[in-house]
């Protein structure tokens, strides 16, 4: 039976991981050969924060994050670095790339060898079954797996990467993504960006659009109900505010 030596990258704004962490229930099965490491920086913005009384607030947040945060809320071991966050994203629209490519860094200089990496934001919020409890992460050994069909509205989602060492690596080495990150949609752009490397796409299992929700709280109040309602379920008497 093969056995996977398996990378998780969590990577970009922090926003509210202390909530999503707890949704990540793969991170704590203990039949995954797992390394985990976290790249971020040293701030994050609150888009629409709980108010005491668990109201949405149209007041964003700015507030720092540090190393024994991060470590506090994954509860485990991990390679962790927070980076300055006016040096790592002069530009806004350049953040998520830079990020991808100093956590992959960590990865690379640990000197230890993967079969695969999973790359992920800290802002996710899973529902379903991971794809490490379904069991199919086999299947991309030649695909970049992502958790939404890139063929039906044309473009990259950012939330989620999965598949070899060696295709991860090679979809964040070249500085083709900043330059597309500067032209109108970079996630379009990014599309074909992966299919000139030769890369097949694929959904990864049990973490499509209805099982994986990013960025809590989102910004709207009355689009996204379901969302709220399982935030709220999370906060566990925490406020933001």
């Amino acid at each position: 039976m093969f056995v996977m030596k398996l990378a998780i990258l969590i990577t970009g704004e922090y926003r509210t991981f202390e909530f999503c962490r707890k949704t990540m229930k793969f991170l704590d099965q203990s039949t995954l050969d797992k390394d985990v490491y976290f790249s971020t920086w040293n701030k994050t913005i609150i888009d629409n924060p709980f108010t005491k009384d668990k109201q949405i607030s149209d007041t964003p947040i700015t507030r720092k994050v540090t190393t024994n945060e991060i470590q506090s809320a994954l509860g485990m071991p991990a390679k962790i670095q927070v980076h300055d966050y006016d040096i790592v994203c002069p530009k806004r629209s350049l953040a998520m790339r830079t990020g991808w490519r100093l956590g992959f860094k960590m990865i690379e200089e640990s000197n230890t060898s993967y079969d695969y990496v999973y790359v992920l934001r800290p802002d996710l919020f899973f529902k379903g079954k991971s794809i490490f409890e379904v069991g199919e992460f086999v299947n991309f050994e030649n695909t970049i797996g992502l958790p939404k069909d890139p063929y039906v509205d044309g473009e990259i989602d950012d939330t989620t990467f999965f598949s070899t060492y060696d295709n991860i690596k090679k979809l964040f080495e070249d500085d083709v993504l900043d330059i597309i990150a500067e032209h109108g949609n970079w996630h379009a752009k990014f599309r074909n960006y992966i299919e000139q490397k030769k890369f097949k796409l694929g959904l990864i299992p049990m973490t499509d659009r209805n099982n994986l929700i990013a960025r809590f709280p989102m910004t709207s109040k009355t689009k996204f109900p379901m969302v709220q309602k399982n935030y709220l379920r999370l906060l566990d008497g925490y406020t933001l505010q």
